[in-house]
């Protein structure tokens, strides 16, 4: 074999040894980088969250909570039976909101009478929602996200996919809301405006017809003609 020969076998032999070299590099390369995605997966409900909005945490104490399918219509317990479906109700009717860690309860007034609650603790489309006795459960944990806009979603501590829906998005007297998966749509936002009024305490220490109390009417004193006031 002539020495030109041999050196372009010599050539060839070389070059077969780099591109493997490179090819070993690319495919641990990859595995390298598989590797790390799975060692650090994206956070999915951190993911949710920053789609959504961010969690806040308002200040204990009553709130009214309206739905943004119609600001007129709030939350309304409408009857101190434990165990009775909620809905909306165009009164306006005052919750009482408790920070636990990360969550809050919802409850129907400040002595903790009856807490907002998920029925049986299933987070499913068309869960049922309910005032019921508090039993400290996820059932009756939520969670606020607020959109830019100030409206927020009530998402459930049982299931974060699942928020507080209006079904529908029909907003009127009596309207069950329910448990749904996060879509985004208006029917899922709810704008919570803080209380400051006065409502009534019937016998039982309930708030009577979820109303505030209205301010008294102060009136002048007529002072008839020809007598005067000392």
């Amino acid at each position: 074999m002539s020495a030109k020969n041999l050196f372009a076998l010599l050539l060839c032999g070389m070059t077969l040894v780099a591109n493997a070299e490179t090819n070993i590099q690319k495919v641990h390369g990859y595995e390298k980088q598989k590797h790390q995605q799975h060692a650090n997966p994206p956070h999915h409900h951190q993911q949710k969250h920053q789609q959504r909005g961010k969690v806040i945490y308002p200040s204990d104490g009553y709130y009214l909570i309206s739905t943004n399918c119609n600001s007129s219509y709030y939350i309304s317990m409408r009857a101190g039976i434990s165990g009775n479906r909620i809905g909306l109700d165009d009164r306006e009717e005052p919750l009482y909101i408790k920070r636990v860690g990360d969550y809050y309860y919802i409850y129907d007034d400040a002595n903790k009478g009856l807490a907002l609650d998920l029925n049986t603790g299933k987070a499913i489309n068309g869960g049922r929602i309910q005032f019921y006795i508090p039993n400290a459960s996820n059932a009756q944990k939520w969670r606020f996200i607020q959109y830019p806009d100030g409206s927020v979603v009530i998402e459930s501590a049982q299931d974060s996919r699942f928020v507080l829906d209006v079904p529908q998005s029909y907003a009127s007297r009596g309207t069950r809301i329910h448990l749904y998966q996060y879509n985004g749509n208006n029917n899922q936002r709810w704008t919570l405006k803080k209380f400051n009024g006065q409502f009534r305490l019937d016998r039982n220490h309930r708030k009577d017809n979820y109303r505030p109390t209205p301010k008294p009417v102060v009136r002048p004193v007529e002072v008839s003609a020809g007598h005067s006031r000392k």
